[in-house]
């Protein structure tokens, strides 16, 4: 892969710049905050897309600064004979990027899958072995391998080493087994033929549980449902035995109807004997004085007429001789004999009409009682003689017959209350019905949804049969994957001791490459299975990596990230190789060396290698930079 140039729109502080490339050796030079580190990640992210997780927010963090510039560019190269062109354009989120590859010898889109990238369409890599192979960010010489980008340098090693090809043959096998394995059980996906047949088993013995239950359930409903048809017949056959006597309720009805008139018809009469005893009592106590004043009223008066007729005979009349009308009646005794006459009328009057008053309203009173007696008497169906001789007579047969009417009075009380409670049990007795009719419905519909919910699992014997059958066919498919699991054991196995011999193929071409980087001082060295590498020191000790100055370990890592490259790619589609400012740490004379090595590098194996240096720092004159202008923070584009 050969790129030819880089056009940004926008991304991270650049907008609308150009960068030609060529084959060989490029250098990219410029200040520190230059931008040089978001051109390599620029040529990445046209490749493998932008990521917006976690701490290290790619999208976020390669906004442009320019608010009005449009965030994206084009990446143009070569690649196996044919030129491509990629043009994005990223959004706020991956859904919203538009990143397109063109054939840009036809002009033609060439397609990419929405779930790959065009580096894995094009380059045949993931972006961790691009990671690990074509990019060395700044200041992370060492590789950072793992067992998932592992597995691609071992296809590439098989291919390259013949020595290799009889345990690429146990590879290749055991992968096979691991794929037959991922068939018949894949615990992640859950999408093996065991486990799809398991699923079914347990779905199968779940049908089967619930058509138990089912069962069970509506056995239940059908004896509920004859239990509540059985009550709400009971409950209507009471209730039409109760049928009520009109005869009996509607004399009932009359006889408390008549209660009350003869009831406030005794209260009257209670009330006129009370008026009666009471005006009794007054007139008695008026009788009394009114008659003793009237008697000495009248003896005064005749007194005084014997005095008048008598006054010459008797001695004892002579104090009146004092009183001159005494004298005058003595003058005149027709006179005084006619106003004493009159005077002792007129007592006589007067107390007449004083007692005749107070008779007149006990008259009145038992005029009144007699008419209520009558009434009553016609009220109870009692014969009435009417007079105050009949009085006596006339109670006691009202009397008589109000105890009769008492007696009758409860027994149609009694009769009515218990029509009362016979209404309220009619009440009781609907709603009786509408609770069992409602539970009755609910019951069928229950029952009906439940056979309904039967019919649509299936039927039982039949889902029975097809549980045992699926029992068998997962016995069968256990006993392969276990013959699978220990003839994947046993590759795996050779598979180790196959890894283990990845060592000297690296540390052999790395070992050629260190020793070119140092001028013939360290060649010797030993790559182990997480790239950690020790080297024979002058001393001829074998010594770990961290045991070495900071610019020797970017040596040797340098020399491994070389032969990675060369390994894994074939010479008609050798990847390229960015570095971001990977001489930070060497002096001059390792700088210089390093130059030399890269360019032979670049020579031998046509491979594109892109520097990126600090403006000022020297490299060989034949090389030539594109220069990148410096780009302060906090620059203001609106």
């Amino acid at each position: 892969m050969t790129i030819h140039e880089i056009k940004i729109g926008g991304f991270g502080k650049h907008r609308d710049v150009v960068i030609n490339l060529r084959e060989g050796v490029n250098i990219i030079s410029g200040d520190n905050e230059s931008g040089k580190s978001t051109v390599a990640a620029f040529i990445r992210a046209m490749l493998y897309g932008l990521s917006g997780r976690g701490a290290q927010n790619e999208r976020k963090k390669f906004l442009p600064w320019d608010r009005g510039a449009k965030y994206g560019g084009e990446l143009s190269f070569e690649h196996k004979g044919v030129r491509y062109r990629v043009a994005a354009a990223f959004g706020e989120s991956k859904r919203e990027d538009s990143i397109t590859l063109y054939n840009d010898t036809t002009g033609e889109i060439v397609p990419v899958e929405a779930t790959k990238t065009v580096g894995e369409v094009v380059l045949e890599i993931p972006p961790e072995t691009y990671d690990l192979t074509v990019y060395a960010a700044q200041l992370s010489s060492k590789p950072d391998l793992n067992n998932a980008n592992m597995d691609y340098l071992f296809d590439q090693l098989v291919k390259k080493s013949d020595r290799m090809k009889q345990s690429s043959s146990e590879i290749i096998v055991g992968r096979r087994i691991k794929t037959a394995m991922d068939a018949i059980s894949s615990p992640r996906s859950e999408k093996g033929a065991l486990d799809i047949l398991r699923s079914q088993k347990e779905e199968t013995d779940a049908a089967i549980q619930k058509l138990y239950a089912l069962e069970t359930e509506a056995e239940q409903l059908r004896e509920e449902y004859v239990r509540l048809q059985a009550e709400l017949n009971d409950v209507k056959d009471r209730h039409a035995s109760e049928k009520p006597d009109l005869a009996k309720i509607t004399k009932a009805v009359e006889t408390v109807s008549l209660h009350g008139e003869i009831k406030s018809c005794v209260t009257e009469i209670n009330r006129c004997d009370e008026a009666l005893a009471e005006a009794a009592a007054r007139a008695k106590k008026i009788r009394r004085p009114v008659s003793a004043i009237l008697i000495l009223l009248l003896c005064a008066a005749g007194l005084l007429a014997a005095a008048v007729a008598f006054a010459s005979r008797l001695d004892v009349f002579s104090f009146l001789q004092r009183f001159s009308l005494y004298q005058k009646a003595l003058e005149n005794k027709p006179t005084a004999y006619l106003i004493l006459a009159g005077a002792a009328l007129f007592l006589i009057i007067i107390s007449s009409v004083i007692l005749s008053c107070s008779s007149s309203r006990s008259r009145g009173l038992k005029t009144e009682l007699f008419d209520l007696e009558e009434e009553l008497s016609g009220l109870l169906g009692t014969e009435y003689t009417y007079g105050a001789k009949h009085h006596s007579a006339n109670r006691d047969r009202i009397n008589a017959a109000l105890e009769a009417h008492t007696d009758e009075y409860k027994n149609a009380k009694a009769v009515l209350d218990s029509e009362d409670h016979k209404n309220s049990r009619d009440q009781e007795y609907l709603a009786a019905v509408e609770e069992y009719t409602r539970k009755i419905a609910y019951t069928k519909a229950s029952a009906d949804a439940m056979n309904k919910t039967a019919d649509n699992l299936g039927d039982l014997e039949a889902l029975r049969e097809q549980s045992e059958e699926l029992a068998a066919r997962i016995a069968s498919y256990q006993r392969k994957l276990e013959c699978l699991t220990l003839a994947k054991n046993a590759l795996e196995e050779a598979y180790r001791r196959w890894q283990a011999d990845l060592g000297p193929v690296f540390g052999s071409e790395a070992g050629v490459l260190l020793g070119r980087l140092t001028g013939g001082r360290y060649n010797d060295l030993r790559v182990a299975r997480n790239f950690e590498i020790t080297l024979r020191s002058g001393e001829g000790e074998m010594q770990h990596f961290y045991s070495y100055s900071g610019a020797t370990v970017d040596q040797m890592y340098l020399a491994l990230r070389l032969a990675l490259v060369k390994i894994i790619s074939a010479p008609e589609s050798r990847l390229p190789l960015i570095l971001d400012d990977p001489f930070v740490q060497y002096d001059a004379k390792r700088r210089q060396s390093a130059y030399d090595v890269i360019r032979q590098f670049s020579a031998e194996n046509r491979v594109q290698i892109i520097l990126t240096v600090c403006g000022g720092e020297s490299f060989p004159r034949e090389l030539t930079a594109a220069e990148l202008e410096s780009v302060s923070f906090g620059a203001d584009f609106s």
